[in-house]
């Protein structure tokens, strides 16, 4: 049974769970808000952006219509309308409604306007305030539209005067004065009626335009563009929540008397706004607002918090039981995790002194190895010495067959000489008990001298082997270790490419002085250069690879001597196209980059691309 501590512990327990839940709940309300919050603000971004693309797309379609019209002397009705249709100036957008073309005139350019029959003085085609205001040149001038292109035809506004009205004969002047694209205040096209949405226009005049419809001399022309943002706006893809309800956006230029541009369908104009920003449109500003449309949000907010609260009840009652069953078996589950955990250590226990037991025989077998040098050298020595005696008669002539023998004992104990130094290096290393006798040496002598070595076996084989080193380090190393791990690689490379040849060259520089021997060999994969460079390991897949001699150890044992000289073993191979292995020595106080090089010598070359190295 619990104790009356643990009872206590389990109301303490569930009186911190109630101010969780209780802190949960003012969490998730504040979470909600501001996640509304920033959903409201991207999707007034996206407002923003559909709305800067359809301004920039409009005043777009504007100049290429200008540039069209700069380009010529006249234009008639026909070749106006045939490239708008060419350029699909409609066929991107709903909101764009119509481009028409008219003239800015002088008084003496309306008589012959006023006389000209086929064309309408006054259509409703834009209606806004009829009054006129004195700004400047608004008393006399007109800009009647003389050619007019709608997607469902729209030729009744020709003939409408665009200077009629302040705001639209203030947006022609600034038009003409800066050369520039400028949108008047929200209108009414004539197919729209008081319910539809406003309209903007952007206008912009060419003071050298070719001549329309008859000849008003010198007259400026306009170009209006008519365009409804609210068509644009409705047909936004990315509204899953539908925020475009609560949205309103309008012409602000004017603060004392804002023009809604866009309005959704039942939004009260009374309602709190929750969230607005303002956009610059070309010289006006319009704004995008957010409306709260049943101001009940608050509301919404408490019914949440009090729903979470009585989920808190329920989980706190669940939670008091659980809490008494968890007291109640908790002793049985500590009872189980400690007999568990005892045994977990005597395991522990028993693998380490297995790891103990297998490293100890291996140094065993290393120092076994590492004592065996004399037992087993002395008597291959022997045989060496004594079979080259009798290879070369030194003590009188022998038969032919026995010279032949002696020559194959030799060969057959020098290869078994090598092997087993190959072993006794490796397990000296393994052991830890081969030490490097650095002496300070130019490293042109030890690559000669294993060339040298073996030219007669590459010219055999009828290979080139070519020493393309120059100006090559005197470096502070081990150069009968160097010396070894030279003639295990380029005897391997010599061993393995059937024609071709083996080139070694140098290189030196950031940080590091390399000796490269390229072969045009077999090549290996990236998993054979892995599995090759493991002692003991020969690739046997290729039929060129699987009769070569050797204990599968030169290159593991060339590996271990660049690593105990702190620098390394990098090969570059693919199959059937040769290998490239790089020696490399660090630059260092005993090895520098820039001095201590042989007489008549100095440092050259690039670097190979570490990343093609498998080490």
């Amino acid at each position: 049974m619990p104790t009356p501590l643990a009872r206590l512990t389990s109301l303490t327990m569930i009186s911190i769970a109630a101010a969780i839940v209780i802190y949960l709940a003012t969490v998730i309300t504040a979470t909600t808000t501001e996640q509304e919050h920033r959903a409201r603000a991207a999707f007034t971004q996206q407002v923003s952006d559909r709305i800067e693309v359809l301004v920039d797309r409009a005043v777009r379609d504007v100049l290429t219509v200008a540039a069209f019209l700069e380009g010529r002397a006249t234009v008639d009705a026909a070749e106006y309308g045939a490239f708008l249709d060419r350029v699909r100036v409609f066929d991107e957008s709903p909101a764009v409604r119509g481009m028409a073309l008219g003239a800015l005139l002088a008084p003496n350019d309306q008589v012959a306007f006023a006389r000209a029959p086929t064309l309408r003085q006054d259509p409703p085609a834009v209606r806004d305030e009829p009054s006129r205001t004195s700004l400047p040149d608004s008393a006399t001038a007109t800009a009647p539209l003389l050619y007019a292109h709608a997607p469902d035809g729209g030729t009744d506004i020709v003939g409408f005067d665009m200077a009629a009205h302040p705001h639209r004969w203030a947006a022609i002047v600034a038009a003409r004065d800066t050369g520039r694209v400028q949108i008047t205040p929200p209108v009414t096209l004539s197919p729209d009626g008081p319910e539809d949405p406003a309209s903007v226009l952007f206008l912009l005049v060419l003071e050298n335009g070719p001549r329309l419809a008859m000849d008003l001399g010198a007259a400026p022309i306009v170009i209006a563009l008519g365009v409804t943002p609210a068509r644009a706006l409705r047909d936004m893809p990315d509204d899953p929540d539908d925020t475009l309800r609560v949205v309103e956006v309008m012409d602000v230029t004017e603060t004392d008397r804002p023009r809604p541009l866009f309005r959704a369908p039942g939004l009260d104009e009374n309602a709190a706004p929750i969230l607005e920003t303002r956009l610059p449109v070309r010289d006006r500003t319009w704004r995008i607002r957010f409306r709260d449309p049943a101001g009940d949000a608050g509301a919404t907010h408490r019914l949440l918090v009090i729903d979470l609260e009585l989920l808190a009840l329920l989980l706190l009652a669940v939670l008091a039981y659980v809490i008494d069953v968890s007291l109640r078996r908790r002793d049985s589950l500590q009872r189980r995790v400690d007999k568990r955990t005892a045994e977990l250590r005597a395991l522990n226990a028993d693998l380490r002194e297995t790891a103990c037991r297998a490293e100890r025989a291996n140094i065993a077998k290393s120092e076994f190895l590492a004592n065996m040098s004399h037992e087993l050298r002395t008597p291959l020595n022997a045989i060496i010495g004594f079979s080259d005696t009798m290879a070369h008669a030194v003590h009188g002539p022998l038969p032919a067959a026995y010279i032949e023998y002696a020559g194959l004992i030799h060969r057959s104990g020098t290869h078994l000489l090598e092997m087993i130094d190959q072993m006794l290096d490796l397990a000296r290393i393994e052991a830890g008990r081969l030490d490097l006798e650095r002496t300070s040496d130019t490293m042109g002598d030890t690559v000669d001298a294993v060339i040298a070595l073996l030219a007669d076996t590459a010219r055999l084989k009828g290979l080139v082997l070519e020493n393309r080193t120059e100006r090559l380090h005197r470096l502070f190393v081990d150069h009968r270790r160097v010396r070894q791990a030279l003639f295990n690689i380029i005897g391997n490379a010599i061993k393995f490419t059937s024609r071709g040849g083996v080139t070694v060259s140098n290189r030196c520089g950031d940080g590091w002085h390399r000796i490269i021997v390229e072969d045009t060999g077999v090549g290996m994969s990236a998993d054979d250069i892995r599995f090759a460079l493991r002692p003991f390991c020969q690739i046997h897949g290729h039929p060129l690879t699987r009769h070569q001699d050797g204990a599968g150890l030169g290159l593991s044992l060339s590996a271990e001597i660049m690593r105990l000289h702190g620098g390394r073993l990098d090969i570059v191979s693919h199959p059937g196209r040769g290998t490239r292995v790089i020696l490399a020595f660090p630059e260092d106080d005993s090895n520098p980059g820039h001095d201590a090089v042989a007489p008549g010598t100095a440092t050259a070359g690039v670097i190979p691309k570490a990343d093609d190295a498998v080490r």
